[in-house]
Order: structure tokens, then C-alpha cells, then sequence
């Protein structure tokens, strides 16, 4: 029975949407105009500028599904528009020009699309639960939970896939517990259209397959019809052909190139469960720590309580409820692979039974005291469940908002290292801490030749020498910089391909306190300490601070949790310099 309307449930549903969509916003620049601050973001920009080149890369073409890929294609070609409206761009070749010189605002368009899925995946979380519970008032403290649930806030500022797959997942499954009330057609279809969506955007979207046949098994049975139309019945049928659809809409090269797909998609597997380092295996590893910080304490004890309430209440639907969020946590869990983004799609899920638990809460109290102090308590209980995450979603908004280590650095190298010294990075493998230095014409020119040995036009390459040659380098913002690389032992060194026996000017070493982070060498820290003298130091977080915890298999350089002693995103650096005698090795 829909209870009776004691709010206006639209205007605080519209104040629930803005909330969310000003976490998600607040902070968006956030790293730039570095733009390796989020991994996988520049890939995905280039795979949509590769697809509006008309061209493709294996690697990241077949790894993924395309959706998004085609979705940020797509809003590159409105940013591109509105550009040309507003003067900024003459033709393509502009576009070109601003992407391999200053790709800032491309990444603000993919995490814009981030933004939009998250808030949209609010909207969807409370239609869902108010289906689910019958109860417009549970609908709105579901959205606002979801609004808050801190690791989507923090993943929402991302332009990577995860969020846009998880709004297709919840639409999906809106329309999956509406076939449930309404055994129709039409709402099998687009539960599998949009379920097609999530699995082109990310293949994990295949799991909600497991809801729609727990929902078609339970209503054959209900009608008492015969058992073969579990498998033959239209609207499953339908189900099964508009997912398959609404995939290949998606990725419509997997027909043509399905072998290539499922290569990379089984290399996918077995990485998950080999790649290192092994943290613990993902089951106990996603309980205790993604989803305990990533909900807050106070969201995650609610959810559970919630999920054993509802299983209580009708083991139907809370199994219908559960069966995608359970066979997608196995899946995921199964490696040592603990990407704390795997644990995303699940979040609404916790949201939503969370929810059901101060609904029960609600009407537990609700025979026993008066209207207010129902509503009083209910609304303290609220606050306690959010107060965690919402510690939490400050506390990153602010951090992200404060200037990044990295930019930090580039500023104090221009201003205080001479144009044309060389430089050596130590970033253990990272390209992630790297500061982003002006290279010279010659470092350009070598990436442009080889581009074009590769079979490729080198528009990017060409653009980036364009650049160089109209920027007036006597300005401090337009220095530019030897970088070297060491080989493997303190005799080896190479620069521009040629073994050369002079030490770098200056020495940059880079750490964070992430397990993989290792310290340099012996032979680095031995010339460390015979040749050179620190300059300088920038620490951003105190990496002995045994309360922060880390996405340790992620190279984004700020603690998810805890917080102690963290003054902005970014790594510590120490920079040193080759002391005045010291211009040669001895050898």
C-alpha cells in the first residue's frame, strides 16, 4: 500500500541530486594540468581520439568493451562544437593541437561524464527502492546515501568507466524488479537492453543476468505453467536478444574481431588472479577494506543489518535482491587483484539495503512513540550512518582541491633550475609521479620519426614540435629539460641512444607509500651519496603514519582512507644536485 505523503518528496529529491552532483563537482580540476594525476584516463582519451580518427589500439580496443569509449567520443565532439561556436577552435587540427599540447579540459569533459552517470545512478537508486520497498520516504534516504557513499563521490571526479557502468547496472536492474511486479515485454527488454549497455561499458555487467532469471523462475512458477517456459517464453527470449543488442551497439566490432576479444578478456582473468603484489585475496580483502571504508562504518553495518532483515522479510526478493551483487563479489574476489574500483558496482546495492534497515528501524518505533520522535530518531540514525562517509568525502574533496606535489614541483624546478640541465627521475617504473617536464626539440623530433615508422601520422608528435618552436622559451613556464635514463649498472649510461660517461645536473627521487614503491638502487643511492647534494624536499604525506591507508594497486597519490598528516595529492620528492667538481665519472 503507498503510504501517505506527509513532504513534498520532489523538492527534497532535487535538493538529495544537487548535493550529489556538488560533491562530485567540487574538485574536478583536481591535478591538472598534470594529466597523468588518475591512471587509465589518458588511455581512454586517446581510445576516443583514435575512434574519431577512424582508427583503433589493440591493447585498450579489445581489453574493454567500447561503450565508453564511443560515450566519450561522442562528448568530445559536443566540447568540440560548442568550441567552434565560441572561437576557440578554427578546425579539427586545433583540437589536435590543444590534446597533444594541453589536454586538460578533454580530461574535464571524460570526468564531467562521470559526474553525470554518478548523479544519474542517485535518480536510479531511488526509483529502485521505491519500487523495492513501496516507500517514496525509504526511495529518498536511499538516493541520499548513494549521494554520500564516499568511494562513488571519490570514483564520480574519475573519467574512467566504472561509474557509467554502474548507472546501466542500476537502471537494469530498476527494470528487472519492475518485471517482477509487472511480468511485461516491454520491461524484460529494457531491463536487457540496459543490461547489454553495462556489460559494452564493462564486461561485469554480464552478472545481471543472474536477477533476471531468478525473477523469470519465480514468476513460471507463481502461474503454475510448464516447466520448458523457464527457457522458452518471449519476454526471457526477449530479455536475452536485447541484451545481446544493446552489447553490440555498444561494441560492435566483437562479431568481426571476437577472437581478439576473447583473448584479451581471458588475459584479463588470469591477471586477476597473478598480477603483484598479493595483498590478500579478494573476498576477505574487498569485506574488511573497500567496502568497510569505502561505505563508512556506519553505512556498512547498516547495510548488512539491512541485507539479514530483507532475506527475513522474503527470501524471494532478497535473493533476487542479492544475486547480482553476491556472483559479481565471487568473480572479483576470486585474484589478489584489489583495485578498489571493482568494488563500485556493488555500492548502490549496500546503499539500498541500508536504506531498508532505517525503514525498518521507522516502523519498528513507529507503534510505540509519537509521530515526532519517530521522525526525530530516524533521523539521528541517519546521521550516524553517513557520519563516516561523510567524514571521509571531505576530507578528499578538500585534499584534491589543494595544488598537487607534482605541479608544485614543476613550479620549483622552472624557477630554480637552469634551462637545458639535465635531469634523472627515479620513479621506480611510475610515469604517474613523474614531474611533466619540457623536453627538448630533439626528444620531440626522435618521437615523431619513430610514430611514423610505426605506421602512424604523427599528428600528435608534429603538434607537440609546432608548440615548442612558437613558445617563447626565455619565459620560466616554457624551460626545457635534458631527461636521462640510467641503465642497469653506474657504468651504462644513455642519452638520446648514445652511452655517454657525464652525470646528470640534477637527481629527482620520488616515493610514495604505496608496497610497490621501492628505494632507488645501490648504485643510485652510492652516487647519491658520493656526487650529489640535496636541494631540496617536498613531502605531502607522512609515509610512516600508520592510520592512512592506500589503494594499494593503484597509482593515485593520495591515502582513501584516514587522512593523518596529508597536506595534498601528489608523491614526496627530494631533489638533488651534482656538487661543481663532480662533472665526470671517475672511472
Amino acid at each position: 500500500m503507498q503510504e501517505q505523503r506527509t513532504f513534498n518528496i520532489e523538492v527534497l529529491l532535487v535538493a538529495v541530486l544537487f548535493l550529489g552532483m556538488l560533491v562530485r563537482f567540487w574538485g574536478i580540476d583536481f591535478g591538472l594540468p598534470h594529466h597523468l594525476t588518475r591512471p587509465d584516463e589518458q588511455h581512454y582519451i586517446a581510445m576516443a581520439m583514435h575512434l574519431l580518427n577512424g582508427s583503433q589500439s589493440s591493447e585498450y580496443f579489445y581489453e574493454y568493451p567500447s561503450l565508453f569509449f564511443y560515450i566519450l567520443a561522442a562528448g568530445l565532439v559536443v566540447y568540440y562544437a560548442v568550441g567552434r561556436l565560441l572561437g576557440w577552435y578554427g578546425d579539427v587540427d586545433d583540437l589536435i593541437y590543444q590534446y597533444a599540447t594541453d589536454p586538460a579540459s578533454l580530461h574535464l569533459v571524460s570526468r564531467c561524464i562521470s559526474v553525470v552517470a554518478g548523479v544519474a545512478t542517485i535518480y536510479a537508486v531511488y526509483k529502485t527502492v521505491r519500487r523495492l520497498f513501496k516507500s517514496e520516504k525509504t526511495g529518498l534516504v536511499g538516493a541520499l546515501f548513494m549521494a554520500l557513499c564516499y568511494l562513488h563521490v571519490r570514483d564520480s571526479h574519475f573519467g574512467t568507466m566504472d561509474v557509467t557502468m554502474t548507472f546501466f547496472i542500476i537502471a537494469s536492474f530498476h527494470f528487472i524488479i519492475k518485471s517482477n511486479d509487472i511480468w511485461s515485454l516491454k520491461n524484460y527488454l529494457l531491463a536487457g537492453l540496459l543490461a547489454g549497455l553495462a556489460t559494452g561499458t564493462k564486461y561485469a555487467g554480464a552478472f545481471l543476468i543472474f536477477p533476471m532469471c531468478f525473477v523469470h523462475l519465480f514468476k513460471v512458477l507463481e502461474h503454475n505453467m510448464p516447466f520448458y517456459r523457464i527457457f522458452i517464453d518471449k519476454r526471457i527470449l526477449g530479455f536475452g536478444a536485447a541484451m545481446i543488442l544493446g552489447f553490440l551497439a555498444g561494441t560492435p566490432h566483437f562479431l568481426a574481431d571476437y577472437s581478439k576479444y576473447l583473448y584479451y578478456i581471458a588475459n584479463r582473468v588470469d591477471l586477476m588472479d597473478t598480477q603483484s603484489p598479493k595483498i590478500a585475496i579478494g573476498w576477505w580483502y574487498h569485506l574488511k577494506f573497500s567496502l568497510w571504508h569505502g561505505l563508512g562504518w556506519g553505512m556498512y553495518i547498516a547495510a548488512f543489518a539491512g541485507i539479514f532483515l530483507y532475506l527475513i522479510r522474503d527470501w524471494k526478493k532478497g535473493l533476487i535482491f542479492l544475486s547480482f551483487p553476491i556472483t559479481y563479489y565471487l568473480f572479483v574476489g576470486k585474484g589478489y587483484v584489489v583495485f578498489l574500483r571493482y568494488i563500485v558496482p556493488i555500492l548502490p546495492f549496500m546503499c539500498m539495503v541500508a536504506a531498508y534497515f532505517v525503514y525498518e528501524v521507522y516502523h519498528f518505533l513507529k507503534p510505540k512513540t509519537t509521530y515526532r520522535t519517530v521522525v526525530s530518531l530516524s533521523g539521528i540514525l541517519i546521521v550516524i550512518i553517513l557520519f563516516q562517509g561523510i567524514y571521509n568525502v571531505l576530507n578528499f574533496n578538500y585534499l584534491i582541491t589543494q595544488k598537487d606535489s607534482r605541479e608544485v614541483a614543476q613550479e620549483w624546478v622552472q624557477n630554480h633550475i637552469p634551462q637545458g640541465s639535465s635531469i634523472y627521475q627515479f620513479t621506480n617504473g611510475s610515469d604517474f609521479c613523474r614531474i611533466q617536464l619540457r623536453p627538448t626539440l630533439e626528444t620531440l623530433e626522435k618521437a615523431h620519426n619513430a610514430a611514423i615508422e610505426e605506421g602512424e601520422k604523427g599528428r600528435l608528435q608534429k603538434a607537440r614540435i609546432k608548440h615548442w618552436k612558437l613558445s617563447d622559451t626565455d619565459t620560466d613556464s616554457d624551460r626545457y629539460y635534458q631527461h636521462f635514463t640510467f641503465k642497469d649498472s653506474l657504468n651504462q649510461f644513455i642519452y638520446n641512444g648514445q652511452f655517454i660517461d657525464t652525470l646528470p645536473d640534477y637527481l629527482i627521487i620520488h616515493h610514495y607509500p604505496l608496497i610497490e614503491f621501492m628505494p632507488p638502487p645501490k648504485y643510485i643511492r652510492e652516487l647519491i651519496a658520493t656526487h650529489y647534494t640535496a636541494i631540496n624536499t617536498i613531502q605531502t604525506v607522512n609515509p610512516k603514519h600508520p592510520k592512512n591507508k592506500y589503494d594499494q594497486h593503484d597509482a593515485f597519490f593520495l591515502p582513501f582512507a584516514g587522512f593523518y598528516e596529508v597536506e595534498s595529492m601528489g608523491n614526496n620528492m627530494i631533489f638533488y644536485e651534482k656538487k661543481k667538481s663532480d662533472n665526470r665519472l671517475n672511472r
